[in-house]
């Protein structure tokens, strides 16, 4: 049961990404926009229907305009704040909530406002802006988040996609290396990231876990503190400190093994096993599909 769960939550994260590019979120916005226009437009809810052609337009465009005007407004304002390495579906989720719901009272305040002033003569229609909120906007604000959501993972794939044939069709590809220094900064070891294992603090040192080119597990001792390692590589997204004293490689992870209270990291051909936090342990349980073993 416990692996299902797991996959669910790794296919809702795949499908829940979120951009902290200023580029993605001005594509994000100018969708949301031409899907609600279109909606409003072609499927008159409510009251709207009562309203002629040219009353029309002009709240199909009012509409989309507030929902993703303010909803770019909103992400501008927040994205910077986003750490992408313990992103998960339901913070994305609350996330675009709290963005909704201020879109709605701006929307529900502007309605009122047009349906007594403005379009007053043409809705025929008693209006009861609850019931707008609760029957009309709330569903289209959910078919609107997974609609943006499912564009975004389609581009995402289609890059990804792109850059796996791109990578296929180089003829001397260079595989990705880490930098990992010492505390002079003059002693530096050099590491293809697929043969790393993990990184551990041991007093002023730390020892570096690899695999040569044997296949055969090595190890590298230099002078410096996890904390400064974890700076300099905070590049590689691949690299994560699952605890106080260690940094892991999410590539070479087995499984897990215990449970939040006590759990292990299981790394691949090595026989240390590698400690885990608990807040750690949710993260990886909700971001990645590793198996576990109690």
């Amino acid at each position: 049961m416990g692996s299902y769960k797991n996959k669910l939550h790794l296919f809702l994260n795949s499908i829940c990404p979120v951009s902290i590019k200023f580029g993605f979120i001005v594509k994000d916005s100018i969708l949301e926009f031409i899907f609600i226009f279109l909606f409003v437009f072609i499927f008159k809810p409510y009251v709207i229907i009562d309203l002629s052609l040219k009353s029309l337009s002009q709240v199909s465009f009012i509409t989309a305009f507030i929902f993703s005007f303010f909803s770019w407004v909103y992400n501008i304002l927040t994205y910077k704040k986003i750490n992408l390495k313990s992103w998960t579906f339901k913070k994305d989720i609350i996330r675009y909530a709290k963005a909704f719901i201020l879109n709605t009272l701006i929307y529900l305040s502007w309605a009122y406002y047009a349906v007594h002033f403005i379009y007053q003569n043409e809705i025929s229609s008693s209006v009861n802006l609850f019931s707008v909120g609760l029957f009309y906007i709330i569903p289209i604000g959910v078919i609107i988040y997974f609609f943006s959501r499912f564009i975004f993972f389609l581009n995402l794939n289609f890059s990804e996609n792109n850059q796996i044939l791109f990578n296929k069709l180089k003829v001397n590809s260079k595989k990705e290396q880490v930098l990992i220094y010492g505390k002079n900064k003059e002693e530096v070891v050099k590491i293809d990231l697929e043969s790393l294992l993990f990184i551990k603090s041991i007093g002023h040192y730390i020892k570096i876990v690899l695999l040569n080119e044997d296949n055969k597990v090595e190890v590298k001792i230099i002078r410096n503190s996890l904390n400064n390692v974890a700076k300099d590589i905070i590049e590689h997204n691949k690299l994560f400190q699952c605890h106080r004293s260690y940094i892991i490689n999410l590539n070479m992870i087995k499984k897990i093994e215990g449970n939040s209270q006590k759990a292990v990291l299981i790394v691949d051909k090595c026989k240390e096993s590698i400690p885990l936090s608990r807040k750690n342990y949710k993260y990886l349980k909700e971001k990645y599909a590793f198996s576990e073993k109690s």
